[in-house]
């Protein structure tokens, strides 16, 4: 297999990616608006942390997003059967 040059150059360049500095979503949410309720902000930043994991197997799922507090709580779904549609 042949892989082009700037292939090569980019794997090499983002590497090290794993190993970044976390992000505080609390604090970024904070900063967006102070008035949040505290239990959402901590919700949010958990849901928000836990769907952009680096590693995929370690993310979590759309079954596990849905039923996450945050959404859950926010959120009013109403099941509608396919048939129908």
């Amino acid at each position: 297999m042949i892989v082009d040059e700037s292939v090569i150059q980019i794997i090499k360049k983002f590497k090290g990616c794993q190993e970044t500095t976390p992000v505080n979503f609390t604090r970024l949410i904070l900063a967006a608006s102070p008035t949040y309720n505290p239990t959402d902000v901590f919700q949010a930043a958990d849901l928000i942390q836990k769907c952009l994991k680096w590693v995929p197997s370690d993310r979590t799922n759309a079954d596990a997003c849905i039923n996450h507090p945050f959404l859950a709580s926010h959120l009013k779904f109403r099941h509608v059967p396919l048939n129908s549609i």
